[in-house]
């Protein structure tokens, strides 16, 4: 994967907010790295997804691994 760099930097930047105590900066970043995840692969796979739509299994799938549901 061209794209896997991104994960890489969302993923020290996500450390770096852990670690100085920035919560809610650190959760967001999460949700970044993992939508990031879900859009990557889905242009490996050349399927037609739309990372915005909360009933999109891709997504849904995302959200669980993460441990939060849409609905936060």
């Amino acid at each position: 994967m061209k794209q896997d760099w991104i994960i890489d930097v969302l993923s020290d930047l996500g450390k770096f907010a852990k670690d100085n105590g920035m919560d809610a900066l650190a959760s967001r970043i999460e949700d970044a790295q993992l939508m990031a995840m879900v859009e990557i692969e889905s242009k490996q796979e050349e399927t037609l997804i739309d990372p915005v739509r909360p009933n999109n299994a891709l997504l849904e799938v995302a959200f669980s691994i993460g441990g939060r549901s849409e609905q936060n």
